[in-house]
């Protein structure tokens, strides 16, 4: 009786071990699994290592050769065109695999309204005015005139301020080899910047340079805005008064100039005026005592004091700051020296990408005169100054007319169609490879670390950025240069939407030899009896049926 109840007692407590072990297995573990498992959204890595390994990045740049002269039949034409291209071909010392500008060059006889301007012999300076007019709105297809001898006209080439380049030129043929070399020459390093654009790519991309680009250095890197800081900083109000109509400053100098680059970019414009803002560096005197002076290798001291006084404006985007000083009684006339020792013309000196600062005299009291003095400064010459810092800023280099080319100059609006067209192509080409380059580290470390987590939204950006680079790539490859610009900006804007998503910070995650220090002490203790127990029920178990069976 008393054995019965033993193995009774026994066979249920083997019974109890093995239906707890049972639920563990089949109940406990899946449900830890489900419940600790990291939630990570698919992502087209295939696609990311595709654009960042294999696709190639072509440039198309749209040429069309236009000839004015009657004679030149449509081959002849043809052929000219396709002289220029291989001569343009010919001349690619750039050696970068992943990058390829492609010239597509047609070619075309002049129109009627065309061919009627240029028989009036007006000079290419007008004629590039009257031709604009005449074509309409701007395109991103540079127009390249051959046009016949004039009194009017030199033998030097010229790039107005639209998309279009003249040069004078005659039949036949042969002298046309001559003219499109020279044109060819200055297509790649004037209008198109093959060098720089080449460098931007290889920058983006995060591969060391041979060759340093100064316009690269000297600009901010591409986003999708920019604010602009103007600061008028007083030295001592008690000695000068100093006044600025800066409201009107911009809108008649910088106004023209931003609407040309609303497809490039949002700019948004704040002022201040500082009092009692003495630089941190004491300028010297001269020898003569006729001035005091601020060497330019003291200049680069001036800007992290400054800038702790003119704080920043709440944005999303990259300040441009732009001062203008005016130097106490003491330190009047105050000038800016350049490297070379000589008085700057502008008495203003540039940094890069951060602004530049232009020093303003105001003129010495008379013997009565009643202090302070007013003074109205002179924002004729700081806006001339500062357009010429935003440009570089930017990244439109300020080319300058030589003996072969002579360079047409923007006028109002600050920016030529040719230097826009320029530019957009510049940021397009960073903007795809710094997207790329960015995608492919945000692949690599989520395939490296399996338990971080890839939430829906981070998915979204990233599949966005990759629809924008695959348009961008293949726009750019059309020559549809603003489509192509528009979607590398919203690529690139996704991209580090996705990179920088505070979910993906590396740190807030375990490696996997952590995480087994960590469950090890949990689980052990409860997990080692368990199993135990349930090996007992299974021998128990086991030992039944051979008795059942016997």
């Amino acid at each position: 009786m008393v054995e019965n109840e033993e193995n009774r007692d026994d066979s249920l407590q083997k019974v109890t071990s093995l239906a707890i072990g049972l639920i563990v297995i089949l109940f406990g573990l899946p449900l830890w699994w489900r419940t600790t498992t990291t939630y990570r959204a698919h992502l087209p890595h295939s696609e990311i290592h595709s654009l960042a390994l294999e696709q190639r990045l072509i440039c198309t740049v749209p040429v069309t050769l236009v000839s004015c002269h009657q004679p030149f039949h449509h081959e002849q034409l043809k052929v000219t065109g396709q002289i220029l291209e291989g001569i343009l071909r010919g001349d690619d010392s750039r050696g970068v695999p992943s990058f390829h500008i492609k010239y597509n060059i047609t070619s075309r006889g002049c129109t009627e309204k065309e061919t009627n301007i240029i028989e009036q012999g007006l000079k290419i300076a007008d004629l590039d005015g009257e031709l604009s007019l005449k074509n309409g709105n701007p395109s991103s297809t540079l127009l390249v005139f051959i046009l016949p001898h004039s009194p009017a006209r030199d033998d030097t080439v010229y790039i107005g301020k639209h998309n279009s380049i003249y040069t004078v030129a005659e039949p036949p043929l042969s002298d046309f080899q001559a003219v499109l070399e020279k044109l060819s020459k200055i297509l790649k390093t004037t209008v198109w910047n093959e060098e720089s654009l080449a460098s931007t790519y290889i920058a983006s991309r995060g591969i060391k340079l041979n060759k340093v680009d100064p316009d690269t250095v000297r600009a901010l890197q591409s986003t999708p805005g920019y604010q602009l800081s103007f600061t008028l900083m007083n030295s001592d109000p008690s000695e000068v008064i100093a006044k600025w109509n800066i409201e009107e400053a911009v809108e008649d100098y910088l106004r023209p100039f931003l609407d040309g680059l609303s497809d490039f970019a949002q700019f948004s414009v704040s002022s201040q005026v500082l009092h009692y803002s003495a630089l941190p560096v004491a300028p010297k005197r001269s020898e003569d005592g006729s001035h005091y002076y601020l060497q330019a290798k003291s200049l680069p001291l001036l800007i992290n004091p400054v800038e702790s006084k003119i704080g920043s404006d709440v944005s999303m985007f990259p300040t441009l700051n732009f001062l203008v000083f005016i130097p106490s009684k003491r330190y009047t006339p105050l000038h800016i020296l350049n490297e070379k020792g000589e008085k700057a013309a502008t008495n203003a000196f540039f940094s890069p990408r951060w602004g530049g600062i232009q020093v303003q005299n105001p003129p010495p009291p008379g013997e009565n005169a009643t202090l302070p003095l007013d003074y109205i400064v002179d924002l004729n010459s700081a806006m001339g100054v500062y357009l010429s810092q935003i440009r570089s800023l930017l990244g439109i280099p300020n080319k300058k007319s030589s003996e072969e080319v002579t360079i047409a100059q923007p006028g109002q609006k600050a920016i030529t169609e040719w230097e826009l067209q320029a530019l957009l192509r510049k940021r397009a080409v960073e903007n795809i490879a710094t997207a790329t380059s960015t995608l492919y580290s945000l692949s690599r470390l989520l395939e490296r670390i399996n338990n971080m987590v890839i939430n829906d939204e981070i998915a979204a950006e990233v599949y966005r950025a990759v629809e924008g680079l695959q348009s961008a790539h293949a726009l750019l490859e059309e020559g549809n240069l603003l489509e192509a610009f528009r979607s590398s900006k919203e690529a690139i804007i996704s991209a580090e939407k996705a990179f920088f998503d505070p979910s993906l910070l590396e740190l807030l995650y375990f490696p996997e030899d952590q995480k087994f220090a960590i469950y090890i002490p949990l689980f052990l203790p409860v997990g080692l009896p368990v199993l135990a127990s349930l090996y007992k029920a299974i021998r128990w178990l086991r030992g039944r049926r051979k008795e059942k069976l016997s």
